[in-house]
């Protein structure tokens, strides 16, 4: 029987109460920045560079060690899709599913969750934006902390508009659990922007909940809010007619790219590219539009 491999999951308590923060890294093992910057900072806290003041903090550096340890985004299933209990959980990810649902809400579910991500496009000065921002306080507040171009809504509505398979994040869990959440796309997979963005965000909710001092490094100005207007699916064999790298301004009918059977895809609507993925397989998506 082949073993599983074991989650690590990190924890400091200052003995003192306050907020609970929990940290998720490298749902997609493809995915480093998170499990980079929550080493980063277990080192800072046991070589006593951070010390933090009350409150709880819990860190699980690789929420997907199979697909980690080979740098795939995921095995059998997209973990960031189907994040639910599942009875019976057959597929390796909806395995995680519940082992990770079961530490998030017990012994003591979390004040905050968040959730480190990267993506493929755009190369090493990509920026980072964050995901489904709802309008919570606490969320609006380290909004305002983070270090993010963009703020990124409609995902959801976006995906059920255009009659996507019914998907269950992270942040769905969250919600549906009564914690308020954010995702961060914190840049390209393997860049020092994504791993330097992973780890500012951690201090600076951090800070925001009281566990630490915080670094006073608030951006210079208020993220830009997106809405997903609308995507594309990819075919599993087309090209873009440009190197796009996420949030160029395209116009209706601009050429994208073209489809495996040569078919022009241009843009519906004015709007941001965002997310191009010219890896994405077949069924999954290959763009989406933006706009403010």
């Amino acid at each position: 029987m082949e073993v599983e491999p074991a989650l690590e999951v990190i924890t400091f308590s200052t003995g003192k109460p306050g907020n609970h923060l929990l940290v998720l890294g490298r749902i997609h093992g493809d995915e480093p920045c998170g499990t980079n910057s929550i080493k980063r900072l277990e080192a800072e806290i046991a070589s006593g560079k951070i010390s933090p003041t009350c409150g709880h903090l819990t860190m699980i550096p690789c929420c997907n060690p199979r697909a980690g340890a080979v740098n795939r985004r995921f095995l059998d299933k997209n973990l960031n899709r189907i994040f639910r209990r599942h009875t019976p959980a057959v597929a390796y990810e909806e395995r995680l599913a519940n082992t990770l649902i079961e530490l998030i809400e017990t012994p003591r579910k979390p004040d905050f969750i968040l959730d480190l991500h990267s993506f493929n496009a755009g190369g090493p000065s990509a920026p980072s934006f964050a995901m489904r921002v709802d309008s919570h306080p606490l969320i609006s507040r380290i909004v305002g902390r983070l270090p993010i171009t963009y703020c990124l809504n409609g995902w959801r509505e976006i995906q059920t508009a255009f009659k996507r398979p019914e998907a269950y994040s992270t942040i769905d869990h969250a919600l549906a659990i009564g914690v308020p959440a954010i995702g961060i796309e914190c840049g390209q997979h393997v860049s020092e922007l994504a791993k330097n963005a992973a780890y500012q965000s951690i201090r600076e909710v951090m800070g925001e909940l009281g566990i630490c001092e915080p670094e006073k490094t608030q951006t210079a100005s208020a993220p830009k809010n997106l809405y997903f207007k609308h995507v594309e699916i990819s075919d599993g064999g087309g090209q873009f007619v440009n190197k796009w790298t996420g949030f160029e301004m395209v116009v209706k009918g601009q050429p994208i790219g073209r489809r495996k059977n040569n078919e022009v895809v241009c843009a519906p609507l004015d709007g941001r590219i965002t997310l191009p993925n010219e890896k994405a397989p077949a069924g999954a998506e290959w763009f989406y539009i933006t706009q403010e």
